[in-house]
């Protein structure tokens, strides 16, 4: 049997590893209440989930992953204070797995101003000269503007920064005192 090509993703392995553990607790006896109160998801799923067919390649996989046994919440978060940095959080497996175009990896770097390579810095200051960017190396950035055209990646470069940004927030011990917000008190109930 030939192993995927692709590594599964840290959510992908949590989600087939969900599939699983549903399957083998039907087949064990439990009842469908019983594996969705378990999982904390409903009925309609679980009878979703007794219908998939998990792919050989999968088990394979999962077989290696020891974070796949069972999904607590703890161990999610450790992942998070990896400390990933937007390029390892974009493309490695343990963040979203996305193949970047050269292009979109350039403006990943001059946004968040990783080190650009000799190459980089020479299309950047040849596009400066264009007048097609306004980029300063050294200069820190808190907006950005893309023209792009149609089937340009737009989309999956937006989705990968703004997921970056939610998963920089959640490794932040006070979110609001870092952006200088206002701490509300717990209400008691």
């Amino acid at each position: 049997m030939e192993k995927h090509k692709k590594p599964l993703s840290y959510a992908k392995r949590m989600s087939w590893g969900r599939v699983i553990r549903i399957q083998r607790m039907l087949k064990e006896g439990y009842t469908e209440e019983e594996c969705a109160e378990a999982e904390k998801i409903s009925v309609r799923n679980v009878r979703y989930i007794k219908k998939k067919r998990v792919p050989a390649d999968v088990y394979i996989q999962l077989e290696e992953a020891p974070d796949v046994q069972a999904f607590d919440d703890r161990e999610a978060r450790s992942k998070l204070k990896m400390g990933l940095g937007p390029l390892e959080f974009v493309e490695s497996v343990d963040g979203l797995g996305f193949k970047l175009f050269p292009m979109q990896r350039l403006i990943i770097k001059a946004f968040y101003g990783i080190e650009l390579e000799p190459a980089e810095k020479e299309l950047l200051e040849t596009l400066k000269k264009a007048g097609k960017t306004t980029w300063r190396e050294g200069e820190k950035y808190t907006e950005l503007v893309l023209m792009v055209g149609m089937k340009g990646g737009k989309t999956e470069l937006a989705s990968a920064i703004s997921l970056y940004e939610e998963y920089s927030l959640f490794g932040l011990e006070s979110p609001q005192a870092h952006y200088n917000l206002p701490i509300r008190a717990k209400e008691s109930r």
